[in-house]
């Protein structure tokens, strides 16, 4: 149960000495539930399975490492144990006992999304490997992983991950990240339709518009000045954004708290004003929920997906490009964006990200810490012909959005192997573990 959920209960609990801001109450009960536990005793929890990235768990995670062993883990991935909740599980069990620096946990993840309960037995019971999950032993050094994330990985995939990580000599500083807009209130939904009445449909834009309607308000000159270009996953893929966008956003950042600010845009005024029974954001009801630093969005940049189901998605965009929550944004300034554009794209970065990034159940979230915490080389090795191998993915993604660029994606991959000094083995079992 989140925080939204749990309204009240949580806020009493505001000073506890467990407590980290937009937390999970079943993480309180996770720590206290360890100080109750005698020398050697056993704790088993069925939960959320995020807590091992989770950054609002990170006091859960410091205390297991530093009192307990993990005997098991098993990640249900994408299967929803539980079919009246959207929580994404996992099972835990572990022994209060510091008494070895390492010490080896069962690991077992399952890796299909629909089974049967019969099947699901044969997941809990088997003691090997095969297609549909995963199950190995992992070698866990408390100090190696005080104060960062925990992951469960094999020998081999940790031993890459290291070299991987030793080779770096780059990494994206907080400065130059920022998380796209809190909306909040882009359209009418069926909530606020009930609120408004018969005279607005489902799907009416407030703070988004489409094109159409953008005309029918007869803007101002002063009005186009806060109404900027919309973009969403229909025109940033990997590598290519498409310029042409279908949506504006009305761009209010929290100075319209101060209502008076909206009387210099008279016919955004008019338009926000019929929706103001439903705009409860922190800056209604005028402001978007959480605007951003307006240079993120502007020239050239890094767009990056934040929950990825195949592969991680990085856009490089050289237009005004402003976008939601969806995404981060990602503006350095002292490197060559379409070189990294096609670092991150590579499939040692998908690799990198699946075993030392963040995921939710079976599927990548890239928010800020693992965006950081990704090695990066920068160098002049293979530079130019990274940035010519995007320069020709952007010329034909810009004919022809669905052509096939595999040949060129597989040149990419070979040059980042090559920066990365990776041997034949080592590409192998990337290779094998990306699809």
């Amino acid at each position: 149960m989140g925080q939204g959920k749990q309204g009240g209960i949580l806020s009493q609990y505001n000073n506890h000495k467990y407590y980290k801001g937009k937390g999970n109450i079943w993480l309180l009960f996770g720590c206290v539930g360890i100080d109750i536990l005698k020398k050697s005793g056993c704790q088993c929890y069925i939960a959320p399975s995020n807590w091992i990235t989770a950054s609002r768990a990170s006091k859960l995670r410091e205390k297991i490492l530093r009192e307990c062993k993990i005997n098991n883990f098993i990640d249900f991935g994408n299967y929803k144990v539980f079919e009246t909740a959207n929580e994404l599980t996992m099972i835990y069990v572990l022994t209060k006992d510091k008494s070895e620096e390492e010490f080896y946990a069962n690991y077992r993840r399952l890796n299909i999304d629909k089974i049967n309960k019969q099947y699901l037995s044969t997941f809990l019971s088997n003691k090997k490997s095969n297609d549909d999950f995963k199950i190995f032993d992992v070698c866990m050094n408390r100090e190696d992983s005080k104060g960062d994330i925990i992951t469960f990985t094999n020998a081999a995939v940790s031993s890459i991950c290291n070299k991987i990580k030793g080779q770096s000599n780059y990494s994206f500083e907080n400065e130059f990240i920022s998380q796209g807009m809190g909306l909040a209130h882009e359209n009418v939904n069926k909530k606020r339709l009930e609120v408004l009445g018969d005279e607005f449909s489902l799907n009416n834009g407030i703070f988004v518009l489409p094109e159409k309607k953008l005309n029918s308000l007869q803007l101002s000159e002063k009005d186009k000045g806060i109404i900027k270009p919309h973009y969403t996953t229909k025109q940033l893929g990997k590598y290519y954004g498409n310029s042409n966008n279908n949506y504006w956003v009305i761009y209010t950042d929290s100075g319209f708290k101060n209502k008076n600010k909206i009387n210099k845009y008279p016919a955004i005024k008019e338009h926000l004003d019929r929706f103001e029974k439903v705009i409860t954001s922190d800056n209604a009801p005028y402001g978007l929920h959480r605007a951003r630093p307006e240079n993120f969005f502007q020239g050239e940049k890094l767009v990056s997906l934040r929950k990825c189901s195949k592969r991680p998605v990085f856009t490089y965009t050289d237009f005004d490009c402003y976008v939601s929550a969806t995404f981060f944004v990602v503006k350095p300034n002292d490197i060559n964006l379409k070189y990294f554009t096609t670092l991150l794209n590579s499939k040692l970065i998908a690799f990198w990200l699946w075993n030392k990034g963040k995921r939710q159940g079976n599927n990548y979230q890239v928010d800020k810490a693992p965006l950081m915490g990704i090695p990066m080389v920068k160098s002049h090795k293979n530079e130019l012909e990274l940035i010519d191998a995007l320069d020709r993915i952007l010329e034909i993604k810009k004919k022809d959005n669905k052509a096939d660029i595999s040949t060129i994606e597989q040149k990419i991959d070979q040059l980042v192997y090559q920066l990365y000094d990776l041997t034949p083995e080592e590409i192998r079992i990337i290779e094998e573990a990306v699809a």
